[in-house]
């Protein structure tokens, strides 16, 4: 897959091209945008799939569970617009609960649903030609692929993968907080947010490669890294602030899913007074 300069900026719509197919990694709500921000990146996709010459629509729903009506709508509109012209749009790991609102909403017929990414190319992008000629090079090359297996191997047993991003993050976290606790000046922290910010996007990379449906921690972690640590840091750690309230609820269940218990809980970081500013207030009984 090959993604531009330009839509490598886009922080909710992450865009890739697939030979004549685009595909579209949506953040969720939760992430903290604002709507005049998912009306411009998606703006900006439905500009670049026709200055490309695209013909179909892959949407991967694998970065978050649910999806609300800011994200659904856009999705539904840039739909609409590709088959329109003749194009197939899919939806490409759907959480069984973004299923189940879309049937209530009943835009579930919209889109063909395909279980992975993978899938849904297979089944509607037409692949370029250097794709073909790697699948050819893999099978070509067992021997090397052995070697590459065998050389993970080793490595990998060795290290408990769950327990060193799990710190990774929490020692961003860390150094973070202790800052903010000096009062640093902007310019100070806007170095130390570009700093967390290089750090996050190499931890969710790796995070991406290795994790799978059978690490469930991993995959907390992949919301850690990607989705909120860093908004939290923008938000100065307040304690008001949603991405920072689920940084440490992703934090926790992904602890929960690990074999081996870490040696610091992310609990015993969590500062007194954080609060889900989206929670609904009590009624009064």
């Amino acid at each position: 897959m090959s993604r531009s300069d330009r839509t490598h900026l886009h922080q909710i719509f992450p865009l890739e091209e697939f030979g004549d197919t685009l595909v579209v990694t949506p953040a969720g709500d939760a992430a903290g945008f604002h709507l005049p921000h998912v009306h411009a990146e998606m703006s900006a996709a439905i500009d670049f799939f026709d200055k490309a010459q695209l013909k179909h629509l892959v949407f991967d729903l694998s970065r978050a569970r649910y999806f609300g009506s800011q994200v659904l709508g856009q999705l539904i509109v840039f739909s609409q617009k590709v088959k329109a012209k003749g194009g197939r749009v899919a939806l490409a790991n759907p959480s069984t609960e973004m299923l189940d609102v879309l049937r209530i909403m009943k835009v579930d017929t919209v889109w063909e649903v395909f279980p992975s990414r993978s899938k849904a190319l297979t089944a509607i992008a037409r692949r370029p030609l250097s794709t073909h000629l790697v699948q050819f090079g893999r099978r070509s090359f067992p021997v090397v692929l052995l070697g590459c297996l065998g050389a993970a191997w080793w490595y990998w047993p060795r290290r408990n993968l769950d327990h060193h991003y799990h710190d990774q993050l929490l020692g961003i976290y860390r150094e973070s907080r202790q800052l903010l606790d000096t009062n640093p000046r902007d310019q100070d922290w806007d170095q130390h947010l570009t700093k967390s910010r290089q750090q996050l996007e190499k931890i969710t990379a790796e995070l991406e490669t290795i994790a799978s449906s059978q690490r469930e921690a991993l995959r907390r972690m992949i919301y850690c890294s990607r989705d909120y640590l860093f908004p939290a840091l923008q938000d100065k750690l307040k304690l008001d602030s949603y991405p920072h309230f689920m940084f440490f609820q992703e934090m926790k269940a992904g602890e929960h899913e690990m074999g081996e218990p870490v040696k610091t809980l992310s609990e015993t970081l969590r500062p007194e007074g954080l609060t889900n500013p989206r929670a609904l207030p009590a009624n009064p009984s």
